[in-house]
């Protein structure tokens, strides 16, 4: 019965108050993720990337500046896209670098522009999937044509070929579905504390403070995998990192 009361933390970062509520259970996970945030930011500079202060984009932000979640595929046009459009921002710690994107706080008054930013991203990336999508058929279509011709041994090969040749492109139709999901949505923001249970089920939650130093020497916080997940082969070229 515990774990289901709740409680409100709080807890100062640059300078910022910041209150969440939580469960009995989580509460002293996100003390110390907020902990050890506030101290890095303080003494690494680890969030430098921002254009402002976390401190500043909370002053000059008409509201609670909220969490939009950047796709690692725009960090380096991201820096180029805020300064063109002036965006007021500021990068945070990323709690799970496996998920494919990077978080960020923005200023609520520039949020709309940063929505239209990923929306075009995420259609640019539909269209250039589906020729890929075209690409795979294609290749597939030519390869059962060269069955009818084929030796037995041949046909094995083909259809080895061709059994890889579909499971890149089941790989490449679910990124398809991803990002029209992302692209359906007319709101890309989360509150500071969705942002910190981004951290869930990786490394940071057992070890926040030991996670969040390390990054400042290249480390990473990233999901609790299962050997299962790790060795799962990726057949896409267009996946593969």
């Amino acid at each position: 019965m515990a774990d289901e009361i709740s409680t409100v933390i709080k807890a100062e970062m640059d300078g910022v108050t910041i209150a969440i509520k939580a469960s009995v259970k989580a509460a002293q996970y996100i003390a110390q993720l907020i902990k050890a945030l506030s101290e890095h930011m303080h003494e690494s500079k680890l969030m430098h990337g921002g254009s402002l202060s976390f401190k500043n984009l909370n002053e000059i932000s008409e509201t609670s500046p909220p969490v939009m979640m950047i796709p690692d595929e725009l960090k380096d046009d991201w820096k180029k896209f805020c300064k063109k459009s002036g965006i007021r921002y500021h990068v945070l710690a990323d709690l799970n670098a496996a998920d494919g994107k990077f978080p960020v706080c923005v200023a609520s008054q520039d949020v709309p522009k940063v929505e239209a930013y990923l929306k075009d991203f995420y259609q640019k990336n539909i269209s250039e999937a589906e020729k890929v999508m075209k690409d795979y058929d294609t290749k597939i279509n030519e390869l059962q044509e060269g069955l009818l011709s084929a030796s037995p041994e041949e046909k094995r090969e083909i259809n080895l070929k061709i059994e890889h040749l579909k499971q890149a492109k089941d790989e490449v139709k679910r990124i398809i579905e991803q990002d029209a999901e992302e692209l359906s949505k007319n709101d890309h923001t989360m509150s500071f504390q969705d942002y910190l249970t981004t951290g869930k089920q990786t490394t940071v939650e057992k070890d926040p403070r030991g996670v969040v130093n390390d990054m400042s020497k290249g480390g990473q916080s990233v999901p609790v995998f299962e050997a299962k997940d790790i060795f799962e082969p990726i057949r896409s070229e267009t996946l593969v990192p």
